[in-house]
């Protein structure tokens, strides 16, 4: 008996037992039925374990199926054009959740930017009462025929173990080291720092200048502009603005004035509240960003007010409100924070936050007023780089006391660029400075791993140019110390080195 009929019969059966004087019941379609009807017709009642049911039946689901007509199978069986069926299956169910399980599951189209009024106009769209309505029964079907497998719903154990057994079946595959080369390449937003998905950080002290930082490094970012000699890959570039919101406009004036043109138009502000570990407005953020972009949001703790950051649950789920909006939006989250009364320590809270980090960037000012940011962590790149940077005042007028109103923007510090660290005793650091001599001086380029316009310098050439330099030490013994300190100067990362044809090569990281 189709559902239309089921539902026909139930309000037969309502109508004959309704009290005298009571009006005409009528059986709502869905969403509106009770469970106890939508048992009777057959329909899952919204449970835990029918919820889960769903959701490994979406997972064999594409979103990226075309819109169809409301059918899952072509007529040979095969799977068709889905995704209108899939939206009506659901919205069939009338479950409270089962709009955000629809859009959740429909967000995860690739081929084309997701797009929420198609979305609520497909949902809306859902007619019960047309004869043969689809129902869950199609979308369970296709996701069959697509290899789904699915046994008796329950809430045991065990059930979720072999659910999680298949579920790993089907996702483990072995890679060989030929199939692993052959992957492309991870894109990054800013090389060596932030990767173009996931979770970064920026932080530092009050006063540091961490919201100066930001500011430059997304307008470098939306114009694809390199950042302090870092190479960026262009995109949308949002900042949610929680502190400091009244010195913003000054910011922008003061950033167009020392860049000579507007802000770029791919930047924007949001200045309204926002609380990450309020789902709902998470879900108004979500719908708000474009796909594939950054978003800074300025401060974390601004951004969640109630959270005890030391508490491990109230970072996990700060944390997962930022991982879900990296991974719907398909971008990548900075969050601007504030380092604990122990600067040496690092960012504030609980530990789990720097462990989620794909990237970050501290930004420090010592007690004579000099500011840098250097990379502390980098999942791709070379943690420890240091950049010294000044932070330019500009007076953009005064105000009605005759004082100056000012803010400022970010330049480096006497065109200082990655600082590198230098080797502890005086002899290494001469070592060094003549095989960045000879290096500098080299006819060849590319060996190794070096990249194809790097100078490289053979290693036995290094040994020979240290040892030269050695006149304090005997004759015979100049060529081992020189080999010694060259040892030491690689590993100590002050040298990259690797061997090609058994010879081998150093240069500069």
């Amino acid at each position: 008996m189709s559902q239309a009929a089921t539902l026909e019969m139930i309000q037969r059966i309502i109508d004959s037992i309704k009290p005298a004087g009571i009006s005409t019941m009528k059986v709502r379609a869905p969403p509106q039925l009770t469970n106890l009807t939508r048992s009777l017709a057959g329909i899952p009642v919204e449970t835990p374990e029918e919820i889960k049911k769903l959701r490994s039946a979406l997972d064999y689901l594409s979103p990226d199926a075309k819109r169809g007509q409301g059918r899952f199978l072509l007529p040979d069986g095969s799977p068709g054009d889905y995704w209108l069926g899939a939206v009506w299956a659901i919205r069939s169910l009338g479950w409270a959740c089962g709009e955000d399980i629809a859009r959740q599951w429909s967000m995860g189209i690739q081929r084309r930017p997701y797009d929420e009024d198609e979305f609520q106009e497909a949902w809306v769209s859902y007619d019960p009462n047309v004869p043969h309505p689809v129902g869950i029964g199609s979308l369970y079907l296709c996701a069959k025929r697509l290899g789904w497998q699915q046994g008796p719903v329950t809430s045991q154990a065990s059930e979720t173990n072999s659910l999680q057994l298949a579920s790993c079946a089907k996702a483990y595959r072995l890679y060989t080291a030929q199939d692993l080369l052959s992957f492309p390449v991870a894109s990054y937003r800013v090389k060596g720092v932030f990767p173009d998905v996931g979770l970064g950080a920026i932080y530092g002290s009050s006063g540091s200048g961490k919201s100066f930082v930001s500011l430059e490094l997304g307008a470098c970012i939306n114009q694809g502009a390199e950042f302090f000699g870092i190479k960026t890959h262009p995109c949308d570039v949002t900042f949610i603005c929680l502190e400091g919101e009244g010195g913003l406009q000054r910011r922008v004036q003061v950033w167009e004035a020392a860049h000579g043109k507007s802000m770029p138009s791919g930047v924007k502000f949001i200045i309204q509240p926002f609380e990450m570990m309020q789902v709902d407005q998470v879900d108004l953020l979500i719908q708000a960003l474009p796909t594939g972009g950054v978003v800074f949001i300025d401060t974390l703790n601004r951004a969640a007010p109630a959270a005890d950051e030391n508490s491990s649950k109230d970072m996990g789920l700060i944390l997962e409100a930022a991982k879900r909006i990296s991974r719907d939006t398909e971008g990548l989250v900075i969050v601007v924070h504030h380092t604990g009364k122990d600067a040496s320590r690092g960012m504030r809270g609980h530990s789990s936050l720097f462990a989620a980090l794909d990237g970050a960037i501290e930004v420090s000012r010592d007690a004579s007023g000099n500011r840098s940011w250097s990379v502390a962590k980098s999942k791709d790149g070379e943690d420890g780089k240091e950049v010294k940077f000044r932070l330019r005042t500009h007076v953009l007028g005064q105000d009605s006391d005759g004082e100056d109103i000012t803010s400022c923007t970010v330049t480096p510090d006497n065109s200082a660029l990655f600082v590198t660290r230098q080797p502890n005793g005086k002899v290494q650091q001469a070592a060094l400075a003549r095989i960045k001599l000879e290096i500098n001086a080299s006819r060849f380029k590319g060996k190794c791993t070096s990249g194809k316009d790097t100078k490289c310098l053979r290693v036995e050439d290094a040994i020979t140019a240290v040892a030269n330099t050695l006149t304090t030490v005997a004759s015979n013994k100049r060529r081992n110390r020189a080999k010694q300190l060259v040892t030491g100067l690689i590993a100590g990362d002050f040298l990259c080195s690797a061997l090609q044809n058994d010879e081998g090569w150093l240069w500069l990281g």
